[in-house]
């Protein structure tokens, strides 16, 4: 792999002037087009482990990239909207695992605007066209199932309850939250 070498003061701990760019290997670049292409991909012998199958669970993987969960507060009415299909599609591989952005379990269990849930038949079959896009392109798809517990307010409450957690004790000093009504609330 290259990297960009740091000047020996750098290397001995010696620090002169600003930090260092980080960059990215350029095998890492190639690797993602590479995957993306659906093509192989010459790569050293040592990077070979990210490129070879992994089983989890019932699932199997052809190589071991995986999107990890993004919070993207991108669903008005939390509700799964046709550009997620877009956006999890273009980064689909065959035998890629994507786990979604986190999800709502309950109306109880939202605590940021615009984060889709799984939770109601308008959602499920929301999320059906982004399930489909994803297996499309023969990648993985799985849900990150989400209940923010006392992370919520009373604003994404039914009747404006208090939020449901599994604990009592409260956040802590400094958080807060915010509504589609504003915020910061603490």
């Amino acid at each position: 792999m290259r990297f960009t070498q740091l000047p020996s003061a750098m290397r001995s701990g010696a620090r002169t002037g600003p930090a260092p760019v980080s960059r990215v290997p350029a095998v890492s670049v190639r690797a993602a087009v590479a995957v993306q292409q659906q093509r192989p991909l010459q790569v050293k012998e040592d990077a070979q482990p990210l490129f070879t199958p992994l089983k989890l669970g019932d699932l199997e993987l052809q190589h071991r990239i995986v999107m990890a969960p993004l919070t993207r507060c991108r669903a008005p009415n939390n509700v799964p909207v046709p550009v997620m299909a877009t956006y999890y599609g273009q980064r689909a591989t065959p035998g890629g695992l994507i786990i979604t952005e986190a999800t709502a379990i309950c109306q109880e269990g939202h605590g940021y605007p615009q984060v889709p849930g799984i939770h109601t038949q308008e959602q499920v079959e929301a999320w059906k066209p982004v399930v489909q896009a994803v297996k499309d392109k023969g990648g993985v798809f799985l849900c990150q199932l989400w209940h923010v517990g006392r992370a919520s307010h009373q604003d994404y409450q039914p009747s404006n309850a208090l939020p449901v957690s599994a604990s009592a004790v409260p956040i802590g000093d400094g958080f807060e939250v915010y509504t589609p009504k504003g915020g910061p609330f603490k």
